[in-house]
């Protein structure tokens, strides 16, 4: 039950960070987190996974954390 949250809540998370720094898009993440899934599959769930992957999508949809740190 708090696992599908917390995977919510680092996937948003992990979405602002990528908005925050200029050289990582969400693209970039999404490689980087797809390239060692085997690694993180070890000790994380799959539906932790999927659900954490599920929200940076939404996330980078919906809140649209494209924000630079010259915006603040």
């Amino acid at each position: 039950m708090f696992d599908p949250v917390l995977a919510c809540f680092l996937g948003i998370a992990c979405d602002a960070l990528t908005g925050f720094i200029r050289e990582i898009h969400l693209n970039t993440a999404g490689a980087i987190i797809f390239a060692s899934s085997s690694f993180l599959l070890g000790f994380l769930s799959l539906k932790f996974f999927y659900v954490f992957l599920v929200a940076i999508s939404i996330a980078h949809a919906m809140i649209g954390c494209d924000m630079k740190l010259e915006d603040l």
